[in-house]
């Protein structure tokens, strides 16, 4: 919370590049996951901390300053209440990761004991990990900012964060003096600083963890945002699906192989649109994804044997309502048995927040039959 009136651009907090928590491991054949080596190593700084340890004086107030348990549904929910999402995507993710934190425990078990610590330490470390870190540089490296991380999410937010190469944009040593002492000059540090409105006394301060889709949210940051419009429902994985699915839809056998129209397609896309990603297609909130549409005008167009310009915007529609009315089949509850369990209450928070994922799905989904259906009354 700011405390006073901040001016837009002003720095709030600047961290320089000794005082973050890196993933400092490049061998991609280590025997850990990244979040493993980055639990292990967490849990020995805060092990040397306990100790008394005076060299790491600011990282071990940080620790301190961590949470004690963060809700994460892979780490703590019930199989029933995970699977409650109803996204097989999402579960088949949750099981992977799971598995991850085990096989850290399993094989790190000697030096957790030398440390005293517990199948309950290792989960409080992954969690804290999979909620605190973000990519930075090229290639990304996982990396936590102390008191950044301390920042709550919003999709309009009041403060943001940037890496400054240059000691002489630092506005001072005073924001560096928050964090801890300021050490001798160096040339880089991470900065929060204001938003192009600034930041009034008294409200939180906010920045984005960027524009991440709902599974993101709910599995890392455990939470399901109320509209988030980078949320997206994949129709089709890629064109080979896209095309599988017209064909089974319209009751088609075409003399084309499959594989030559996928091509065509793809051709077309990349040729006049610059379109070379043709992978998880799908929705969002505010509409289908354009790579979708070009993508599904050039399938129409292709099978009517017409210019994807010239065909009208609904037959496109239709062809994609029709996808999401199969999608929503799926699903083992409805919309509307969901919104009754929801207003009835009686369930726990784990199930809830589950409850509130499947239903901001199924409502995208909705969204688009109604669309093409208020299209068709035209």
């Amino acid at each position: 919370m700011a405390l006073e009136t901040v001016a837009p651009g002003e720095v709030l907090l600047s961290v320089p590049l000794h005082s973050v928590f890196s993933d400092t491991e490049t061998d991609e054949t280590s025997r850990l996951s990244w979040s493993g080596r980055m639990a292990m190593r967490l849990l020995e700084l805060r092990h040397r901390c306990n100790r008394g340890a005076t060299d790491e004086r600011c990282l071990c107030s940080w620790v301190d300053s961590l949470p004690q348990h963060v809700h994460l549904p892979f780490l703590y929910f019930s199989i029933a209440d995970l699977e409650a999402c109803q996204d097989a995507e999402v579960i088949s993710e949750a099981a992977a990761i799971s598995d991850s934190v085990e096989a850290t425990f399993e094989s790190e078990r000697e030096t957790l004991e030398q440390m005293s610590c517990s199948w309950e330490d290792v989960r409080w470390a992954m969690s804290v990990l999979h909620s605190r870190c973000f990519l930075v540089g090229s290639p990304p490296v996982r990396t936590i900012v102390p008191g950044v991380d301390m920042a709550n999410h919003s999709f309009e937010p009041n403060a943001a964060v940037r890496l400054v190469h240059s000691p002489e944009a630092v506005q001072g040593r005073d924001a560096v003096e928050e964090v801890c002492a300021p050490p001798p000059p160096e040339p880089s540090r991470f900065e929060l600083f204001a938003g192009d409105d600034g930041i009034s006394a008294g409200s939180e301060v906010t920045i984005s963890y960027g524009p991440w889709p709902n599974g993101v949210f709910y599995l890392f940051f455990g939470f399901v945002p109320r509209q988030n419009p980078w949320d997206v429902v994949v129709l089709f994985t890629n064109l080979q699906d896209m095309v599988a699915f017209h064909d089974t839809s319209q009751g088609i056998s075409s003399d084309v192989p499959s594989e030559e129209r996928v091509e065509s397609i793809a051709a077309a896309l990349r040729i006049q649109h610059g379109i070379t990603d043709s992978t998880r297609l799908g929705i969002a909130p505010q509409g289908y994804d354009e790579r979708l549409s070009l993508a599904a005008q050039a399938l129409l167009g292709s099978q009517q044997k017409l210019d994807s310009s010239a065909l009208s915007p609904n037959t496109y529609t239709r062809f994609l309502a029709l996808r999401c009315k199969e999608l929503l089949a799926q699903f083992p509850t409805s919309f509307a048995d969901d919104l009754d369990l929801r207003d009835r209450g009686g369930i726990g928070n784990d199930m809830l927040m589950s409850l509130q994922y499947r239903l901001r799905k199924k409502a995208t989904l909705l969204a688009a039959i109604d669309v093409d259906k208020q299209q068709d009354s035209y």
